[in-house]
């Protein structure tokens, strides 16, 4: 039989899987019979046919060690899992705030960009309003000075 950790497992001498008799061990032991050299076949023996005799206490012990080899993969894998999704968010945070800075330093530019624009709108409007005002008092020279005058260069 395998040896067990402590932590693993009880001790096997606070367990008693043997019925309880009001008849002491001893006495059954000298009683008469065939199994006079042996006691009687406990309950929770059994036969099985060509195979012997099955002890169920070391089946459950087995299936038990079993179980608790089956808990532990199962709590490896969920630590496991746990450290996985623990950096997958760590990163997920880390791109997020990646996300976030160029998100800010996309804004600043459409600010900027935005300035510079009603910049340009503002003076392309003063010089439209500047070339309206020079046209205008051209046109006005035009008006006061008539064609045929020496200021327009005519022949003589």
């Amino acid at each position: 039989m395998p040896r067990r950790r402590e932590e693993d497992c009880e001790s096997d001498d606070d367990i008693s899987l043997e019925p309880r008799t009001a008849t002491p061990i001893f006495d059954r032991r000298i009683s008469p019979g065939p199994s006079r050299d042996r006691p009687p076949t406990p309950p929770y023996m059994k036969s099985r046919g060509s195979h012997g005799v099955i002890d169920l206490r070391d089946a459950t012990i087995e299936q038990l060690r079993c179980d608790v080899e089956a808990l532990r993969k199962q709590s490896q894998d969920a630590l496991n899992a746990s450290a996985r999704v623990t950096e997958e968010l760590s990163q997920a945070r880390a791109e997020s705030a990646r996300v976030r800075a160029s998100l800010k330093s996309a804004e600043i530019m459409l600010e900027d960009e935005v300035r510079r624009r009603r910049e340009a709108e503002r003076v392309a409007n003063e010089e439209a309003r500047a070339r309206r005002e020079l046209e205008d008092a051209m046109q006005g020279m035009k008006l006061r000075w008539p064609r045929g005058s020496p200021q327009y260069g005519s022949p003589t």
